[in-house]
């Protein structure tokens, strides 16, 4: 007897790993570890959505290829408007906070 579920191909073990970091990306907004007008955040996001899409080369989707199609290109945008926004604000790190800030 085998306990462990085995994947059926590679594909659904990205799509798999894009899922368990949309939650854990989620969860860490929720409990206020990742700041929301973070490049980390939304670059956790465009990560997770790419590992999505990756899985549906092996089985298409339509609605869930709109919907990271939509978190990739929204996600993605924001990292370079942040990154844009950190070239006149030097003084940001990676969380979006200043340096000084304290949690």
């Amino acid at each position: 007897m085998t306990v462990f579920y085995s994947f059926p191909d590679f594909y659904t073990f990205i799509g798999v790993i894009g899922a368990c970091t949309y939650i854990t990306n989620y969860t860490a907004l929720s409990f206020r570890r990742v700041d929301p007008d973070s490049i980390l955040y939304f670059s956790i996001n465009s990560c997770a959505a790419f590992c999505v899409m990756t899985s549906m080369l092996a089985q298409m989707n339509l609605p869930s290829l709109m919907i990271q199609s939509f978190y990739l290109t929204v996600s993605l945008m924001a990292v370079v408007l942040r990154l844009l926004r950190r070239r006149r604000e030097p003084d940001r790190g990676w969380s979006g906070r200043m340096r000084t800030e304290r949690r």
